[in-house]
């Protein structure tokens, strides 16, 4: 069976569940297969297994071996896969993966690279003061980047997100969804508490606004549910932030530097969404404004940012021990990086120094600890980045239009 883009759409119809043992292990087993999350494979299985449970349970643990186990999250993995009777030897093995990084080089799991990649990395540049903002579009082969598109909005900082097939736009008035599917726009939500400078996560499709600054620094929290279109309030941070950085590890917000009082920070805090409360944890090595930040290698990296001046330094969290490590600097000082990961590398693109923008793009070596410089970006600028299904990324207009006044 080829398998190609075409197989994704099996995962979602009832063509799957007629498959032969042996065709859903040529599925599940494939490089090619063409999917955005691991976890859809997941669902895919069970979908399978549960249509003649009866018949099909002794292939269910081998299914579940073929799994790219290393690209869930662990919270996944211990809620869904563990209570699988059969799956001890797969659990054991996932869990030293990802809390034993140390000792991966003897894992028995059978797969732990990704598929190969039929996402696109994707860029739109954030403080260009202008009114058309491009797109850019990286090629991996020939390690360049072409312009694919611009967008038309405000003068104003537009921060952007990619969640549930949609291009997100956020500013300190709007919150604008671009569906890549409908080819259309939704209609736009007022932020309920307007400030600059905050920090943003996407966990479980939600999308949280953090901290921030309006006349005084904010510790204020916001979630707007992409399912229903409601902004709910939730737990304040600990401590008022701005220019702060958030990534989403293992079902948890962690939240890193930013400034108070034009003082950059060392702290940090995790949200716990089933509880609803932050917690503060092991204080970053360096104090650091701006930073870019991205979960990689089973870590969190914070790069760069600003403390007086542009740091080139890098550090990554251990959230099992608690605990920061320095890894190996960038070959350019800045702040406002783009960290993000792409076929399982970790890149930080452009960012500001001095307030002149950069258009250095670096990815990390993790074996040899060493930042390796790529294609630079076409002009320097702080971005926002993300990783596009590629059939989605094709669909991407020209123009789209302007942020501010959606057309519909």
């Amino acid at each position: 069976m080829q398998i190609h883009y075409e197989n994704l759409k099996l995962l979602a119809n009832g063509e799957l569940l007629r498959f032969s043992p042996a065709l859903m292990e040529e599925l599940v087993e494939s490089d090619e297969l063409n999917v955005y999350n691991e976890a859809d494979v997941f669902d895919a299985i069970m979908r399978w297994h549960k249509y003649d449970e009866e018949n099909r349970r002794p292939y269910l643990i081998n299914l579940l071996s073929l799994l790219r186990i290393t690209q869930l999250e662990p919270a996944f993995v211990f809620k869904h896969i563990k209570p699988i009777p059969g799956s001890d030897r797969l659990i054991l093995d996932a869990l030293d993966w990802f809390h034993v990084p140390e000792t991966r080089w003897q894992t028995k799991l059978k797969y732990t690279k990704p598929r190969n990649s039929r996402n696109c990395l994707m860029a739109v540049e954030v403080n260009i003061m202008d009114e058309s903002k491009r797109f850019l579009r990286y090629d991996p082969i020939a390690d360049t980047w072409a312009r694919c598109g611009q967008v038309l909005g405000e003068k104003t900082d537009y921060g952007t997100i990619f969640v549930k097939n949609s291009l997100v736009f956020i500013g300190n008035k709007y919150l604008v969804r671009f569906d890549l599917e409908k080819q259309q726009w939704e209609t736009p939500q007022p932020v309920r508490k307007r400030r600059e400078l905050i920090c943003v996560a996407v966990l479980q499709d939600n999308i949280y606004l953090i901290g921030g600054y309006c006349k005084t620094t904010k510790n204020t929290v916001e979630m707007f549910d992409m399912r229903t279109g409601d902004w709910l309030r939730v737990a304040p941070m600990l401590e008022g932030r701005y220019c702060a950085k958030a990534v989403v590890f293992d079902e948890r917000i962690y939240v890193m530097g930013g400034s108070e009082n034009e003082c950059a920070l060392n702290s940090v805090e995790c949200y716990d969404p089933m509880m609803d409360t932050w917690e503060a944890r092991a204080c970053m090595i360096e104090a650091r404004a701006s930073p870019g930040a991205a979960v990689a290698h089973g870590y969190i990296y914070v790069l760069g940012g600003y403390n007086d001046s542009p740091l080139d330094t890098v550090e990554r969290f251990n959230p099992v021990k608690n605990e920061w490590t320095k890894v190996c600097s960038l070959t350019t000082a800045r702040s406002r990086i783009s960290a993000i990961v792409f076929n399982y590398h970790l890149l930080a693109l452009g960012g500001t120094k001095n307030g002149e923008g950069v258009n250095c793009v670096e990815e990390y070596n993790v074996d040899t600890d060493k930042w390796v410089l790529k294609a630079p970006m076409p002009t320097g600028a702080a971005y926002s980045s993300f990783v596009v299904p590629t059939h989605l990324a094709d669909n991407l207009q020209t123009v789209l239009a302007d942020v501010s006044r959606p057309v519909h």
